[in-house]
């Protein structure tokens, strides 16, 4: 339950009530009170809850981690504890946990809260959070995480009291209840500024306006106060909400104590006791008006002695007090005090909070440290390096990976500048220590290759995690490039030479992404099921769940459906314990991938609609993504037309929503084009135009999805790119795999050599297509793929008997007499006319050499002709870029991928237009001096020079006849032919479009 309002609106008192009914009840109430003044330790509402049922600590240290998947293990720990902990107390004496002012908590203490409100529905505990609604809207990921929190639970908003309840009120305080009218204006109805107005001397009159009312109201009650107990509150201030008797007196330099001075200000009504020789602020607005008074000088000195007092503390192993240290050492040194003492509690507190997996107070603590070292000048130091790749390693665990590896990049450019070489090692290390594939970050590559300088050649753990990253972080590498291969293998023998466990898992989770694309499938399976191992021997829960979808489709390539079928109740068996949507989601969406290969639709649906459920309750995009892969596995699979527009949304919106995911949505688009579900004629263009910009990419980099975008176009039937991908997907970029892996082991588009039959069929190659066919028959019979089996069968057969064509460009045979077209230039315009139509076009190259075709159908007639070159010279004069302008090349197409992804992500259309109209451009230009698979195309070939620039001319002018009349366009597009020999074929239907 959730009680939200404004201050004084009566949260805490409705709390007290609801605690007193559950303990009548004979229930057990725990507190949590968060800290408003700012300083508490981390998890500290959950410390108190924890302490209260016998445990000492919320959070036990658990050693610094040493990547984003180490963070996530070791927080889920804690939290997994924690629940466990009170879901045992609440098992024999039903409990309610009280958390106040949840709106001042930090980070960590919500996360927590998070977790253990998803796991209330199976256990006797009662759950209360109280927090204010405009605070925690000025702090969005405080607000936006409550509100969350919120979906599990029921709300109770309270609203100010109305005039007949203050009327109420004033009768039963011994006033006339005719006053109700002032006191309801002047107070708005906020029970707290009521009460207050109440405890005013009156003479009757009630003269208070609203505008001052809280000044006056407040001023009057601290002005109560004798000078002696004023002193001491305003110690007490700078402390924060509550305090103890002890340190009241040790702050305020009174040997004789504080008692008689607090029970002075608890007669007041400014303090409350809270057990022992604790008082607290009776509100946290009478302690603000004591600290915002006190002149900056004195308090500082304060926070200097309150520093001073807590960090003796902590020395002699009190756990709460370093972070409070920290705190106060950081506002003293804002007015004046010591800043080097500062720094140096506060980043031993932002360790033992990292320790104690509450990485974003440790986030928190550091920028305040880098924001008084910017104050005072001192960026360029030593200890500024140190600070801010300590920083950068708080923000990446706690997911603000771009500012995180910001401040890594910052960082480790200062230590090489002072020539700090272990610095320079450590922040390459924090920048990469987060996976991100589908990308090559420059940056990254850089900053470890100068680490691996750094470190020098000899053998060390360091040296083999340095080495495993950038074999990763250099992917997609250049075509015919074995360096990332290379690498990672070096890196795995140095990780088993050096004998540690943990040093070998971390190598291989980083190996694997410069190895697992680029070897074949048994070197693959021994590398995946050697991490799974490893992970779950190391106790590694998130590593081996997202090691486990890898390892399942492993098994299932190398034909082991045992093996498969294990990893798959081991998977099952993890992530029952784990609540996270992220990690909870590959187990239905392994069971679907199991499913779809046996033909077993219903299970296969089933399985997918539970994942769809954990997408939808995810705090991450990444369960969608990796769940419309389950769903473009399946369709594939199954090749259902009728349900494919149900997941249509969702897979689009997934698939656009990043650079490389252009490819998979145009498989999607050319699935539902032959189920007949959109145009076929439009899916070809669209298909065309991401495929291409693909490949575009392509002739530089070896990349694996070459197979989806092969597929895709396979199935709206484009020769053209076929021919250009068909020598990737045989193996040429890399070695081959028996099966098109789709991301995150979440699926597979079948046998590789089924879509190497499909190509071969399309381009008229029986033979291979035969072969292949045949494969894939033998290799889908031997993993039970009913499916893909059934449909190479299909596909041998038709070749067999020749009762079917293979695909075709979706030409159409002439089915009445085609339109009468005419295209001809009148002076700069060019007039196109079709049956009693016509449109003005603006000037193109490309109109000349469509009206030579629509002036001669059916006709074939060589690009050399069409350019006006008469007999094409077919000489050769050597490659036509030297390797340094194809390096160069290659570097531009890495910024703008690295361009197109940022623009991508932060919604810039413009600036992602550009990137990607230079990519296409420079695709052009690769296009025409090296073939895919980095051959090279030789300068004198005039011919290939004048198909390329003669299609693209054509098939631009196609897109601007397009822009006048959809239907014609299509038309066009669906008629001409281009290559070497180009032609109009017309193939009117007789229908529009």
């Amino acid at each position: 339950m959730r009680v939200v309002g404004e201050p004084g609106i009566g949260k805490t008192r409705l709390a007290d009530e609801l605690a007193s009914l559950a303990t009548g009840a004979g229930m057990r109430v725990v507190w949590g009170r968060c800290w408003e003044a700012g300083g508490a330790p981390a998890f500290w509402p959950w410390t108190q809850v924890t302490r209260t049922l016998g445990v000492s600590d919320a959070a036990p240290e658990l050693g610094t981690s040493a990547s984003p998947a180490d963070a996530e293990q070791a927080r889920f720990k804690v939290f997994d504890a924690v629940a466990g902990l009170l879901a045992r107390e609440a098992a024999t004496t039903p409990l309610v946990i009280i958390l106040d002012d949840a709106h001042v908590a930090d980070m960590p203490s919500l996360l927590l809260l998070q977790f253990v409100a998803r796991g209330l529905r199976s256990s006797k505990i009662m759950l209360v959070v109280t927090h204010r609604e405009i605070e925690a809207r000025i702090r969005p990921e405080i607000g936006d995480l409550l509100g969350k929190i919120a979906r599990d639970g029921e709300t109770f908003a309270l609203r100010r009291l109305e005039e007949t309840d203050v009327a109420t009120w004033l009768r039963a305080a011994g006033h006339p209840d005719s006053a109700a009218a002032k006191v309801h204006r002047a107070t708005e109805g906020n029970p707290l500024f009521v009460q207050e107005l109440l405890e005013m001397p009156q003479d009757g009159a009630w003269n208070v306006s609203s505008s001052d009312a809280v000044r006056v109201a407040i001023g009057e009650h601290l002005g109560r106060l004798s000078s002696a107990a004023r002193g001491v509150l305003e110690v007490a201030s700078v402390l924060g909400r509550e305090a103890s008797h002890a340190d009241l007196a040790r702050l305020a330099e009174l040997s004789a104590g504080v008692d008689a001075e607090l029970r002075e200000a608890t007669a007041l009504g400014v303090v409350e006791p809270r057990g022992g020789d604790r008082v607290a602020f009776r509100h946290i607005l009478l302690r603000d008006e004591l600290y915002n008074a006190l002149p900056p000088k004195r308090r500082g000195e304060l926070h200097a002695r309150a520093a001073e007092l807590l960090a003796r503390r902590a020395a002699l192993g009190d756990p709460d007090a370093l972070a409070q240290a920290a705190h106060h050492g950081v506002h003293a040194a804002r007015d004046g005090g010591d800043v080097d003492l500062a720094v140096l509690r506060v980043r031993a507190a932002a360790q033992r909070a990292v320790e104690r997996v509450a990485f974003e107070q440790a986030a928190e603590l550091l920028e305040a440290v880098v924001s008084l070292l910017e104050s005072r000048g001192a960026m360029d130091t030593p200890t500024a390096a140190a600070v801010l790749v300590e920083l950068g390693e708080a923000l990446l665990l706690s997911g603000l990976s771009p500012r995180g590896r910001e401040v890594c990049a910052q960082a480790a450019a200062l230590a090489k500048a002072l020539g700090d070489k272990p610095l320079m090692v450590r922040a390459a290390l924090v920048y990469g220590s987060e996976l991100v594939t589908g990308r090559r970050d420059e940056r990254m590559v850089t900053l470890l290759r100068d680490a691996l300088d750094a470190v020098g050649p000899e053998d060390s753990p360091t040296r083999a995690r340095l080495m495993a990253r950038l074999s990763s972080a250099v992917i997609p590498v250049p075509v015919g490039e074995a360096f990332s291969t290379q690498l990672a293998r070096d890196a795995i023998a140095m990780a088993r030479r050096s004998g540690d466990r943990l040093t070998m898992l971390h190598t291989l989770q980083f190996a694997s992404g410069g190895i697992a694309f680029r070897v074949g499938a048994e070197e693959r399976g021994v590398l995946v099921r050697e991490t799974v191992t490893l992970a779950m021997e190391l106790d590694r829960p998130v590593i081996a769940a997202m090691s486990l979808p890898w390892a399942i489709g492993s098994a299932i390539e190398l034909g082991d459906l045992a093996e498969c079928d294990r990893l798959i109740g081991e998977l099952g068996r993890l992530v029952a314990r784990m609540p996270q949507a992220n990690y909870r989601v590959r187990l239905p969406l392994a069971i679907a991938l199991r499913a779809s290969l046996a033909g077993a639709w219903e299970e296969a649906d089933q399985a997918l609609a539970e994942a769809r459920l954990l997408a939808d309750s995810a705090e991450t995009p990444l369960p969608r993504f990796l769940l419309a892969f389950g769903y473009l596995a399946l369709h594939m699979a199954r090749r259902d037309g009728t349900r494919m527009n149900a997941h249509a949304e969702l897979m689009d919106s997934v698939f656009n929503a990043f650079p490389g995911g252009r490819a998979f949505g145009a498989c999607f688009t050319a699935l539902r084009a032959s189920c007949g579900l959109i145009d076929k004629a439009e899916a070809r263009i669209s298909v065309g135009r991401a495929v291409r910009e693909f490949m575009g990419f392509l002739r530089v980099f070896a990349l694996p999805a070459s197979g989806v975008a092969a597929y895709a176009a396979t199935l709206v039937g484009d020769c053209e790119i076929v021919r250009d991908l068909y020598d990737f997907v045989a193996g040429e970029g890399g070695a081959v795999s028996p099966i098109i892996h789709l991301a995150g082991g979440a699926g597979t588009l079948g046998p590789t050599s089924l879509l190497l039959g499909d190509m071969d069929a399309l381009l008229g190659r029986k033979d291979d297509a035969r072969r292949n066919y045949d494969q894939a028959i033998a290799f889908s019979e031997s993993i039970r793929a009913v499916p893909f089996a059934e449909r190479a069968r299909a596909r041998r057969a038709e070749l067999d008997v020749g009762t079917s064509p293979p695909p075709s460009r979706a030409r159409l045979a002439p089915a009445a007499a085609p339109p009468e077209i005419a295209l001809m230039q009148e002076g700069e315009m060019w007039t196109l006319r079709a049956g009693d139509e016509q449109w003005h076009l603006k000037p193109s190259k490309g109109f000349s050499y469509l009206a030579t075709l629509l002036a001669h159908p059916h006709q074939e007639i060589h690009v050399a002709q069409l350019a006006g070159a008469g007999d094409a010279a077919t000489g050769d004069a050597g490659p036509r870029l030297d390797a340094a302008a194809k390096d160069s090349y290659r570097q531009r197409a890495t910024e703008l991928r690295a361009t197109l992804d940022l623009a991508t992500r932060d919604n810039d259309i413009g600036r992602a237009e550009k990137a990607r109209a230079e990519m296409e451009a420079l695709g052009d230009e690769l296009a025409r001096a090296v073939g895919l698979g980095g051959r090279d195309r030789k300068a004198a070939s005039d011919v290939e020079r004048m198909r390329v620039n003669v299609q693209r001319r054509i098939r631009d002018a196609i897109e601007r006849v397009r822009t006048q009349s959809p239907a014609l366009g299509r038309y066009l597009d669906a008629s001409v032919r281009t290559g070497s020999f180009c032609s109009y074929a017309p193939a009117w239907t007789g229908k529009d479009g």
